[in-house]
């Protein structure tokens, strides 16, 4: 009887892990596709070419986002894995590869984005009445990927050091903070104050993030003591984690860029009702997600414990 009680209490409390991990993933998977919304409500009074340009490169800052998500995804589980062997020592070296190694590849995408923004809507095949708009936010946006990618892999890191707290209000300050720029900059530069307002919301939050992940989190925190030497073993490993995720964001959104670019000669109508109903529908598969990253911090840090039971 007191064994079942304790096994009872043992699932318990992994159910619980599961869901107290899960729901910041959720969050931070959620913060890019809500400002996104965000941006399309509210530019929406200012006509439907408004929203569409919007609507037509979401799919593609999906795209981007994603691969973002997954690099951080690759060194946020080796971090988990060290803070599961209590190698807090190896966790701070796993941090200091993935700032440097995320931030150069994010501004190799950035450039990227900036070289793509004006053939995009037109690869897309929308109408020309929004390509300087859909161009415009695309631009801003390619603009903020590094501060995209800092905020993705702190926030990342935090959860996987047992810090659910900060990422999850921060995530939703974020969303807050996009809607006071917007109203600020719409009024002014429409679209492009949409994008604006989304960028500087993106810059304030990664830089807080950063603040607690590297300054004030014990177990991954930034110290002098620490020197780091380049190890290739740490990036070979995260570029092994974060293929295959990055894979399956490229074939998702590539098939919703391509069901964007199906729409998009059907007016700028459809472009913006096709963007709402696949925003809307992505709220739906954001748990799944969420239990997924929760699932693969929990067993990497078990597997690095050598606790293969529980793992």
């Amino acid at each position: 009887m007191m064994t079942s009680v304790i096994q009872k209490n043992n699932y318990q409390n992994k159910i619980f892990n599961v869901f107290r991990l899960s729901v910041p993933a959720i969050l931070t998977q959620l913060a890019t596709i809500i400002m996104q919304y965000i941006d399309s409500a509210m530019v929406g009074s200012l006509g439907e070419n408004a929203s569409a340009s919007i609507g037509l490169v979401s799919t593609s800052i999906w795209l981007f986002s994603g691969i973002t998500t997954a690099v951080s995804i690759g060194f946020s589980v080796q971090i988990a894995h060290s803070i599961g062997a209590t190698d807090e020592r190896k966790a701070r070296v796993i941090m200091r590869h993935g700032l440097i190694f995320s931030l150069i590849l994010s501004f190799l995408m950035m450039i990227l984005g900036i070289l793509l923004s004006n053939p995009l809507p037109i690869l897309l095949r929308s109408n020309e009445s929004i390509w300087r708009d859909a161009s415009l936010y695309f631009f801003i946006f390619s603009l903020s990927l590094p501060f995209v990618q800092l905020n993705n892999l702190t926030a990342s890191s935090l959860q996987c050091s047992g810090n659910m707290v900060v990422p999850s209000v921060l995530n939703a300050v974020m969303c807050f903070l996009d809607i006071v720029f917007n109203a600020i900059f719409i009024p002014n530069y429409g679209v492009l104050g949409a994008g604006i307002g989304t960028a500087l919301a993106t810059v304030v939050i990664s830089f807080i993030m950063f603040y607690f992940c590297c300054f004030k989190d014990k177990k991954i925190r930034i110290t002098l003591k620490d020197k780091t030497k380049y190890d290739k073993e740490i990036i070979k490993k995260s570029i092994k984690i974060s293929f295959p995720i990055a894979f399956e964001q490229v074939a998702r959104s590539g098939a919703m860029i391509v069901s964007t670019a199906i729409v998009a000669p059907l007016g700028n109508i459809a472009i913006a009702a096709n963007s709402f109903a696949v925003t809307a529908e992505s709220l739906c598969y954001m748990p799944g997600f969420g239990v997924a990253s929760a699932a693969t911090m929990l067993v990497g840090q078990e597997i690095s414990a050598k606790n293969y039971k529980n793992a």
